[in-house]
Protein backbone atom coordinates (compact mmCIF):
# COMPACT_ATOMS: atom_id res chain seq x y z
CA UNK A 1 0.00 0.00 0.00
CA UNK A 2 1.64 3.20 -1.14
CA UNK A 3 1.86 6.38 0.86
CA UNK A 4 -0.30 8.09 -1.74
CA UNK A 5 -3.15 5.86 -0.57
CA UNK A 6 -2.53 6.28 3.15
CA UNK A 7 -1.13 9.41 4.71
CA UNK A 8 -0.21 9.23 8.36
CA UNK A 9 0.78 12.00 10.74
CA UNK A 10 3.16 12.06 13.74
CA UNK A 11 4.63 9.11 15.65
CA UNK A 12 1.13 9.01 17.06
CA UNK A 13 -0.71 9.71 13.88
CA UNK A 14 -3.96 10.16 12.05
CA UNK A 15 -4.79 8.15 8.95
CA UNK A 16 -6.59 9.29 5.80
CA UNK A 17 -7.56 7.22 2.79
CA UNK A 18 -7.36 8.64 -0.74
CA UNK A 19 -11.09 7.96 -1.22
CA UNK A 20 -11.95 10.13 1.77
CA UNK A 21 -11.82 13.89 2.03
CA UNK A 22 -10.44 15.77 4.99
CA UNK A 23 -13.93 15.68 6.51
CA UNK A 24 -13.97 11.86 6.62
CA UNK A 25 -11.61 10.61 9.29
CA UNK A 26 -10.90 6.95 10.00
CA UNK A 27 -10.10 6.79 13.71
CA UNK A 28 -8.45 3.78 15.39
CA UNK A 29 -7.15 3.38 18.96
CA UNK A 30 -6.23 7.01 19.53
CA UNK A 31 -3.37 7.53 21.96
CA UNK A 32 -0.39 9.84 22.02
CA UNK A 33 2.40 11.19 24.16
CA UNK A 34 2.76 14.57 22.50
CA UNK A 35 0.64 17.37 21.15
CA UNK A 36 1.04 18.93 17.77
CA UNK A 37 2.44 22.36 17.11
CA UNK A 38 0.50 25.56 16.83
CA UNK A 39 0.91 28.20 14.18
CA UNK A 40 0.43 31.72 15.47
CA UNK A 41 -0.83 34.42 13.15
CA UNK A 42 -2.08 32.01 10.50
CA UNK A 43 -5.69 32.20 9.23
CA UNK A 44 -6.07 28.46 9.78
CA UNK A 45 -4.58 26.87 12.88
CA UNK A 46 -3.58 23.23 12.46
CA UNK A 47 -4.36 21.72 15.85
CA UNK A 48 -3.48 18.06 16.37
CA UNK A 49 -5.58 16.57 19.16
CA UNK A 50 -4.18 13.55 20.98
CA UNK A 51 -7.44 11.68 21.51
CA UNK A 52 -11.17 12.07 21.96
CA UNK A 53 -10.83 13.17 25.62
CA UNK A 54 -9.98 16.62 24.28
CA UNK A 55 -13.57 17.07 23.19
CA UNK A 56 -15.63 18.80 25.85
CA UNK A 57 -18.47 16.25 25.68
CA UNK A 58 -16.02 13.29 25.95
CA UNK A 59 -17.33 11.74 22.74
CA UNK A 60 -15.30 10.64 19.75
CA UNK A 61 -15.57 12.96 16.78
CA UNK A 62 -15.33 11.42 13.32
CA UNK A 63 -15.01 14.60 11.26
CA UNK A 64 -12.27 17.13 10.71
CA UNK A 65 -13.85 20.52 11.14
CA UNK A 66 -12.72 24.05 10.46
CA UNK A 67 -14.53 26.44 12.75
CA UNK A 68 -14.09 29.12 15.34
CA UNK A 69 -13.11 27.44 18.62
CA UNK A 70 -15.22 27.22 21.76
CA UNK A 71 -12.88 27.75 24.69
CA UNK A 72 -15.34 26.64 27.38
CA UNK A 73 -14.93 23.24 28.99
CA UNK A 74 -11.84 22.06 27.11
CA UNK A 75 -9.69 19.40 28.76
CA UNK A 76 -6.11 18.25 28.48
CA UNK A 77 -2.92 20.02 27.51
CA UNK A 78 -4.62 22.20 24.93
CA UNK A 79 -2.33 25.04 23.91
CA UNK A 80 -4.62 27.02 21.63
CA UNK A 81 -6.30 29.75 23.71
CA UNK A 82 -7.50 33.30 23.43
CA UNK A 83 -3.96 34.63 23.62
CA UNK A 84 -3.04 33.00 20.30
CA UNK A 85 -6.43 33.04 18.58
CA UNK A 86 -7.88 36.08 16.84
CA UNK A 87 -11.57 36.60 15.97
CA UNK A 88 -12.36 35.25 12.53
CA UNK A 89 -9.52 32.73 12.51
CA UNK A 90 -10.43 29.10 12.22
CA UNK A 91 -9.08 25.90 13.71
CA UNK A 92 -8.69 22.56 11.96
CA UNK A 93 -9.06 19.70 14.42
CA UNK A 94 -7.27 16.42 13.72
CA UNK A 95 -7.70 13.29 15.82
CA UNK A 96 -4.41 11.43 16.12
CA UNK A 97 -4.00 7.69 15.84
CA UNK A 98 -1.27 5.59 17.37
CA UNK A 99 1.18 4.25 14.78
CA UNK A 100 3.90 1.67 15.22
CA UNK A 101 6.62 1.21 12.65
CA UNK A 102 10.28 1.68 11.85
CA UNK A 103 11.70 5.16 11.59
CA UNK A 104 13.81 5.30 8.47
CA UNK A 105 16.69 7.11 10.11
CA UNK A 106 17.10 4.70 13.00
CA UNK A 107 16.80 1.56 10.88
CA UNK A 108 18.62 2.36 7.67
CA UNK A 109 20.88 5.37 7.95
CA UNK A 110 23.90 3.46 9.20
CA UNK A 111 23.67 0.94 6.34
CA UNK A 112 22.84 3.23 3.45
CA UNK A 113 20.40 2.64 0.61
CA UNK A 114 20.81 1.09 -2.81
CA UNK A 115 19.59 2.96 -5.87
CA UNK A 116 16.40 0.90 -6.14
CA UNK A 117 15.45 1.75 -2.57
CA UNK A 118 16.25 5.43 -3.08
CA UNK A 119 14.05 5.54 -6.16
CA UNK A 120 11.13 3.88 -4.38
CA UNK A 121 11.45 6.12 -1.33
CA UNK A 122 11.56 9.32 -3.37
CA UNK A 123 8.67 8.27 -5.62
CA UNK A 124 6.43 7.35 -2.68
CA UNK A 125 7.37 10.52 -0.81
CA UNK A 126 6.52 12.62 -3.87
CA UNK A 127 3.17 10.85 -4.24
CA UNK A 128 2.44 11.34 -0.55
CA UNK A 129 3.20 15.07 -0.67
CA UNK A 130 1.10 15.43 -3.81
CA UNK A 131 -1.84 13.75 -2.10
CA UNK A 132 -1.42 15.90 1.00
CA UNK A 133 -1.37 19.08 -1.05
CA UNK A 134 -4.54 18.07 -2.88
CA UNK A 135 -6.62 17.89 0.31
CA UNK A 136 -8.79 20.80 1.43
CA UNK A 137 -10.58 20.84 4.80
CA UNK A 138 -14.34 21.01 4.94
CA UNK A 139 -15.71 24.56 5.01
CA UNK A 140 -12.47 25.96 3.59
CA UNK A 141 -12.68 27.43 0.06
CA UNK A 142 -10.35 25.94 -2.54
CA UNK A 143 -8.30 28.47 -4.48
CA UNK A 144 -5.47 27.96 -6.99
CA UNK A 145 -2.93 28.74 -4.26
CA UNK A 146 -4.55 26.80 -1.40
CA UNK A 147 -2.86 23.64 -0.20
CA UNK A 148 -1.43 21.93 2.85
CA UNK A 149 2.27 22.47 3.50
CA UNK A 150 3.95 19.87 5.70
CA UNK A 151 6.84 22.17 6.80
CA UNK A 152 8.60 19.38 8.68
CA UNK A 153 9.34 16.90 5.88
CA UNK A 154 12.55 15.02 6.75
CA UNK A 155 13.86 11.51 7.27
CA UNK A 156 13.09 11.58 11.00
CA UNK A 157 9.40 11.91 10.10
CA UNK A 158 9.27 9.01 7.64
CA UNK A 159 8.33 5.45 8.62
CA UNK A 160 9.29 2.31 6.69
CA UNK A 161 6.14 0.19 7.03
CA UNK A 162 5.05 -3.32 6.08
CA UNK A 163 8.47 -4.95 5.81
CA UNK A 164 9.05 -8.35 7.37
CA UNK A 165 12.72 -8.63 6.55
CA UNK A 166 15.40 -7.53 8.96
CA UNK A 167 17.00 -5.26 6.40
CA UNK A 168 13.63 -3.74 5.35
CA UNK A 169 14.12 -4.40 1.65
CA UNK A 170 12.44 -1.99 -0.71
CA UNK A 171 10.34 -4.80 -2.20
CA UNK A 172 8.72 -5.54 1.16
CA UNK A 173 8.02 -2.11 2.59
CA UNK A 174 6.53 1.28 1.90
CA UNK A 175 6.99 4.81 3.16
CA UNK A 176 4.61 6.64 5.47
CA UNK A 177 4.85 10.40 5.94
CA UNK A 178 4.44 11.41 9.57
CA UNK A 179 4.25 14.30 12.01
CA UNK A 180 1.86 17.05 10.93
CA UNK A 181 2.42 19.17 14.01
CA UNK A 182 3.83 22.07 11.94
CA UNK A 183 1.54 21.65 8.93
CA UNK A 184 -0.34 24.71 7.71
CA UNK A 185 -3.09 25.30 5.19
CA UNK A 186 -1.75 28.03 2.94
CA UNK A 187 -4.08 30.15 0.84
CA UNK A 188 -4.35 33.59 -0.71
CA UNK A 189 -4.57 35.20 2.73
CA UNK A 190 -1.00 34.14 3.49
CA UNK A 191 0.47 34.89 0.06
CA UNK A 192 2.40 37.93 1.25
CA UNK A 193 3.18 36.69 4.75
CA UNK A 194 6.50 34.90 4.49
CA UNK A 195 6.81 34.05 8.19
CA UNK A 196 3.45 32.27 8.33
CA UNK A 197 4.86 29.31 6.40
CA UNK A 198 8.58 29.44 7.07
CA UNK A 199 10.13 26.07 7.81
CA UNK A 200 10.94 25.71 11.49
CA UNK A 201 14.55 24.54 12.01
CA UNK A 202 15.46 21.89 14.55
CA UNK A 203 18.78 20.76 16.01
CA UNK A 204 21.62 18.81 14.38
CA UNK A 205 21.05 17.31 10.95
CA UNK A 206 17.31 17.90 11.17
CA UNK A 207 18.13 21.55 10.54
CA UNK A 208 16.59 21.82 7.08
CA UNK A 209 16.83 25.58 6.82
CA UNK A 210 15.91 27.27 3.60
CA UNK A 211 18.83 28.97 1.86
CA UNK A 212 17.15 32.35 2.09
CA UNK A 213 16.80 31.92 5.85
CA UNK A 214 20.16 30.29 6.58
CA UNK A 215 22.04 32.88 4.54
CA UNK A 216 20.39 35.78 6.32
CA UNK A 217 18.26 37.03 3.44
CA UNK A 218 15.45 39.37 4.45
CA UNK A 219 12.16 37.51 4.82
CA UNK A 220 9.77 40.44 4.62
CA UNK A 221 7.76 40.87 1.46
CA UNK A 222 10.03 38.88 -0.85
CA UNK A 223 8.41 35.45 -0.77
CA UNK A 224 5.92 35.24 -3.64
CA UNK A 225 6.30 31.61 -4.71
CA UNK A 226 3.90 28.78 -3.77
CA UNK A 227 4.36 27.52 -0.23
CA UNK A 228 4.95 24.05 -1.64
CA UNK A 229 8.50 25.26 -2.36
CA UNK A 230 9.17 24.74 1.35
CA UNK A 231 8.47 21.01 1.14
CA UNK A 232 10.31 20.76 -2.19
CA UNK A 233 13.50 22.07 -0.60
CA UNK A 234 13.23 19.50 2.21
CA UNK A 235 12.55 16.84 -0.43
CA UNK A 236 15.86 17.75 -2.08
CA UNK A 237 17.75 17.54 1.21
CA UNK A 238 16.20 14.11 1.80
CA UNK A 239 17.53 12.98 -1.59
CA UNK A 240 21.00 14.15 -0.62
CA UNK A 241 20.77 12.40 2.73
CA UNK A 242 19.68 9.11 1.14
CA UNK A 243 22.50 9.14 -1.39
CA UNK A 244 25.17 10.34 1.04
CA UNK A 245 24.43 9.07 4.57
CA UNK A 246 28.03 9.75 5.58
CA UNK A 247 27.21 13.46 5.49
CA UNK A 248 25.09 13.05 8.62
CA UNK A 249 28.11 12.68 10.86
CA UNK A 250 29.65 15.78 9.29
CA UNK A 251 26.52 17.74 10.09
CA UNK A 252 26.34 16.48 13.66
CA UNK A 253 29.97 17.33 14.40
CA UNK A 254 29.48 20.86 13.14
CA UNK A 255 26.07 21.57 14.66
CA UNK A 256 26.53 20.69 18.33
CA UNK A 257 26.10 24.31 19.41
CA UNK A 258 23.95 27.20 18.25
CA UNK A 259 26.87 29.30 17.00
CA UNK A 260 28.55 26.42 15.16
CA UNK A 261 25.24 25.37 13.64
CA UNK A 262 24.49 28.82 12.25
CA UNK A 263 28.00 29.18 10.85
CA UNK A 264 27.98 25.71 9.30
CA UNK A 265 24.49 25.99 7.79
CA UNK A 266 25.35 29.38 6.35
CA UNK A 267 28.46 27.90 4.74
CA UNK A 268 26.85 24.86 3.17
CA UNK A 269 23.83 26.72 1.82
CA UNK A 270 26.08 29.39 0.38
CA UNK A 271 27.82 26.55 -1.44
CA UNK A 272 24.48 25.23 -2.63
CA UNK A 273 23.57 28.68 -3.89
CA UNK A 274 26.91 28.98 -5.69
CA UNK A 275 26.38 25.58 -7.32
CA UNK A 276 29.74 24.00 -6.49
CA UNK A 277 28.23 20.60 -5.65
CA UNK A 278 29.88 20.48 -2.24
CA UNK A 279 27.26 18.21 -0.69
CA UNK A 280 27.27 15.79 -3.60
CA UNK A 281 30.91 14.72 -3.69
CA UNK A 282 31.25 11.01 -3.00
CA UNK A 283 33.11 7.88 -4.03
CA UNK A 284 32.23 4.33 -4.95
CA UNK A 285 29.07 3.00 -6.58
CA UNK A 286 26.99 6.07 -5.74
CA UNK A 287 29.30 8.22 -7.86
CA UNK A 288 27.74 6.58 -10.93
CA UNK A 289 24.41 8.24 -10.12
CA UNK A 290 25.81 11.72 -9.53
CA UNK A 291 25.17 12.96 -13.06
CA UNK A 292 21.39 12.81 -12.60
CA UNK A 293 21.39 13.16 -8.83
CA UNK A 294 23.33 16.42 -8.82
CA UNK A 295 21.08 18.07 -11.39
CA UNK A 296 17.95 17.04 -9.50
CA UNK A 297 19.34 18.09 -6.14
CA UNK A 298 20.37 21.52 -7.38
CA UNK A 299 16.92 22.18 -8.83
CA UNK A 300 15.13 21.05 -5.68
CA UNK A 301 17.29 23.22 -3.44
CA UNK A 302 17.45 26.30 -5.65
CA UNK A 303 17.98 29.41 -3.56
CA UNK A 304 15.15 31.04 -5.54
CA UNK A 305 11.95 29.30 -4.33
CA UNK A 306 10.13 30.18 -7.55
CA UNK A 307 12.61 28.06 -9.55
CA UNK A 308 12.03 24.87 -7.59
CA UNK A 309 9.79 22.37 -9.42
CA UNK A 310 6.32 21.62 -8.12
CA UNK A 311 5.41 18.24 -6.70
CA UNK A 312 3.32 17.15 -9.72
CA UNK A 313 6.41 17.59 -11.89
CA UNK A 314 8.39 15.33 -9.56
CA UNK A 315 5.71 12.64 -9.62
Amino acid sequence: MKVSNWVRGSSSSFMLHREYTMSKLIHQSASSSSTGGENKGHPLFMKVLEDHTYYKDNTMKQDLECQEPDFKGWKGNYKLDKTTWKPGEKVCYIIMEYLQGHRMRGKKLDHGFNLQQIRQIMVECAEGLQHLQSLVPEKMPRTPSSCFVHRDFRMANLFWMGSKSREHDAANGHIKILDYGLMVFANSQTENNFNSAIHMPNACFDNYWLPEEACGVSRKGNFKSPYTALDIFSYGVLLMELMHPNRVQTFKKNTDSEDRRKKFMNEIYTRIRNRDGYLLKTHGVMAKALGLGEKIFKRLTDSDPAKRPDISYLV
